[in-house]
């Protein structure tokens, strides 16, 4: 199945598992779009290309709707929920598990972002968000596996209690 097949897949899957819908046409590089629907929280669509860690990934951009974001591959930061680390003192066996369950999850598919519109961006740059994998936010997927906590940060427009 050629990328376009896969992504038309997606889009049904989508529309029949009660995603917001998205168009049928394609962009130049012959990728799903986004219809104009206003009910469409996503405003990035893009397939994940690297793990950094259980709640950060790299994404290449296949669509977007966010006018702050100007550049093909971003970094994403999951919104209100952390991993143990993998990396330095606080390094633990369950970070490491954290990242495996995300890279196993989300690396090389297709995900769906709704970007923090308060901050946008953390303070190192990463844009914080609120990942869907299908119909499933990723974020409480990640905190009901046991592999995050939810850590409300409130300086974004996200509320983990309404997930």
């Amino acid at each position: 199945m050629g990328m376009k097949s896969f992504l038309y897949f997606i889009l049904l899957i989508g529309v029949c598992s009660g995603i917001p819908e998205f168009s049928t046409s394609t962009n130049a590089a012959g990728i799903g779009t986004f219809n104009s629907s206003a009910e469409n929280p996503y405003e990035v669509i893009g397939i994940v290309s690297y793990v950094v860690d259980g709640d950060t990934f790299d994404v290449n951009i296949t669509d977007n709707r966010d006018l702050r974001i100007n550049v093909e591959k971003i970094r994403v930061r999951l919104a209100d929920i952390d991993t143990p680390e993998i990396r330095g003192k606080k390094a633990s066996q369950t970070g490491k598990d954290a990242a495996n369950f995300t890279r196993e999850e989300l690396l090389g598919n297709l995900v769906y972002l709704d970007v923090d519109n308060k901050t946008g961006q953390d303070r190192y740059g990463r844009w914080v968000a609120v990942c869907y994998l299908g119909n499933d936010n990723f974020n409480l997927r990640l905190v009901d596996k046991g592999f995050a906590v939810i850590d409300d940060y409130r300086d974004n427009e996200f509320n983990p209690e309404s997930w």
